[in-house]
């Protein structure tokens, strides 16, 4: 089945079952790389922030589909639709997954 991730939407940390895999991958689209103290590696890469705006949406959603696919492969990412990036590098997506 197929579902819309917000990155907007506030995390529910009480999810059980689909709903918990869906809130994994809304984690993941939200964090950065170096802040989860026990997995450095976890996040999207920041280094895209500094590129042209063109590149740093390609280059979100190619992260998009690592992050997820290495992190919580339960979850199949199936698109990215990226709304905007506001002045503090926040990113607004929309993913679509399959679970």
């Amino acid at each position: 089945m197929e579902y819309i991730i917000d990155s907007n939407a506030p995390l529910a940390w009480d999810a059980k079952g689909n709903n918990r895999i869906l809130q994994n991958v809304a984690n993941l689209i939200k964090t950065f790389q170096y802040e989860v103290a026990y997995n450095r590696l976890m996040g999207i890469n920041p280094d895209i922030l500094d590129k042209p705006l063109e590149e740093v949406f390609v280059l979100y959603t190619a992260e998009v589909y690592r992050v997820v696919s290495t992190f919580e492969p339960r979850a199949k990412v199936k698109n990215v639709m990226l709304v905007g990036i506001d002045q503090e590098g926040n990113i607004t997506a929309r993913v679509v997954v399959e679970i």
